[in-house]
């Protein structure tokens, strides 16, 4: 009785919109959750299996925004944005030559302060070294760069 009540008053669109909100706020779990629920009220809804499978291409889980993009696609095969989804979920990885990114290894100066380049075993990372930060914390007249970066 509750569902046909809500159904009645939420349209697809508030609930897809709900979801977006949440989206953009970085609630991707709970994002996936009310537009799950959109899907089950509107199962016949292109956009909301395309929406859904943004959610869970941005959750990095790729192979439920494949089967939302593909059902998306099935519902209307108009949608060029299901399209172009799936071609760029379905396309192979490509594995990238750790040894060539080590030319990246170092301190850059940027706007913004230093940006630091290490590697951590097979990994880059990268992290700010700011001076302004340093400054405000140590009431030293030359303040020593401190990293953010996690140790």
């Amino acid at each position: 009785m509750f569902a046909n009540a809500l159904k009645s008053s939420i349209n697809e669109s508030q609930i897809n919109g709900l979801g977006y909100q949440l989206m953009n706020r970085g609630k991707l779990q709970e994002a996936i959750e009310v537009l799950k629920l959109n899907v089950r009220e509107f199962p016949n809804s292109s956009n909301v299996h395309d929406s859904l499978g943004e959610a869970h291409m941005k959750a990095g889980q790729t192979d439920l925004a494949i089967a939302n993009y593909k059902k998306s696609l099935e519902l209307n095969p108009q949608n060029t944005n299901a399209a172009d989804m799936l071609k760029k979920l379905e396309q192979p990885s490509r594995a990238v030559n750790a040894n060539g990114l080590d030319a990246y290894l170092g301190q850059y100066d940027t706007p913004m302060g230093k940006l630091a380049v290490t590697r951590q075993g097979d990994r880059e990372t990268g992290c700010s070294l700011n001076r302004r930060e340093t400054q405000r914390r140590n009431s030293s007249p030359s303040p020593r760069i401190v990293s953010r970066c996690p140790r």
